[in-house]
């Protein structure tokens, strides 16, 4: 009898000395913007490429039609079901400088208040009562790896289009203050271009695609004033490449509606599923456990 309660006094100290021994497990939260399942299926694709071995990998919608399903609240559960004990939150977004990265902080914990104009778009699961230490990294802006991605998708143009100017065309945000950020770093990334072999002018517009529709309307009409200007200094069309996480009905029917009547040749660009993207997903989670160890 003694002997038997030895045992099995063994083998709980062996059991509990393994839990304690065990890593932390840090989960990987790619957040989208999301559409359709189409366009959610080129995110899906990059994210597959992405090697993380310090835990669970998931991905998270903010709206489209899978916003419930395959949402914030499906993408934490996710992470716990897959043993994660923290995780580190990666805004797939052309810009920092936006609401949705905004709405994103909210949900980790890391900003008091959701953003007034998402309050009707907050898909959470209020059952969901688990939660994750977290930490949020920025989005593309101006990573070096934006910029290889548009490079690829310039140079695969034809010639008579790699002669030709370009505008980088992006959504672009609601604030004048976020849009100011959101045209400087694309004008770093156009730098990439030029330094890439592009010769001729590189120019940035956005279209303020949420912003009230004035601001929309401004925005939109000095898009157009730029391919007018560069068609007329150069004397030819302007390529257009839209500065898109994936492709759907914003570069395939509404931009070339807004420049129709322009010199603008689209070249649609989806930077989904890019291994680039995938790159890009690792190194800045990475840099977001630096930055955790060395902040202790």
């Amino acid at each position: 009898m003694r002997r038997r309660a030895l045992l099995l006094l063994a083998v709980v100290l062996l059991t509990n000395s393994a839990l304690v021994a065990q890593p932390a497990r840090t989960g990987l939260l790619v957040v989208a913007h999301g559409a359709t399942p189409a366009w959610n299926a080129r995110v899906r694709q990059a994210v597959a490429d992405v090697k993380w071995d310090r835990g669970p990998v998931a991905v998270a919608f903010l709206m489209g039609v899978e916003a419930d399903s395959s949402g914030w609240s499906a993408g934490v559960k996710q992470l716990i079901a897959g043993g994660a004990t923290d995780a580190i939150v990666v805004p797939l977004m052309v810009s920092t400088f936006g609401d949705h990265v905004r709405q994103i902080e909210h949900y980790a914990g890391v900003r008091s208040e959701l953003p007034a104009g998402l309050a009707e778009h907050d898909h959470r699961d209020a059952s969901a009562t688990a939660t994750l230490p977290m930490r949020v990294t920025g989005g593309l802006d101006a990573a070096p790896e934006l910029g290889a991605i548009l490079l690829d998708a310039w140079r695969a143009l034809p010639a008579t289009d790699r002669g030709r100017a370009v505008l980088l065309l992006a959504h672009g945000p609601q604030t004048d203050a976020d849009a100011d950020h959101w045209s400087r770093n694309l004008g770093t990334v156009g730098q990439v271009l030029s330094a890439g072999g592009l010769a001729a002018d590189v120019r940035v517009a956005l279209v303020r695609d949420d912003a009230a529709p004035a601001v929309r309307a401004a925005a939109i009409q000095r898009a157009r004033d730029t391919v007018t200007a560069l068609a007329a200094r150069t004397r030819d069309s302007v390529v257009v490449i839209p500065v898109l996480v994936s492709t759907g009905n914003l570069d395939r029917l509404k931009l070339p509606g807004d420049l129709a009547g322009v010199p603008a040749a689209m070249r649609p660009a989806p930077l989904a599923p890019s291994p680039r993207l995938a790159r890009w997903i690792e190194r800045v989670a990475l840099d977001a456990i630096a930055a955790k160890v060395a902040a202790r």
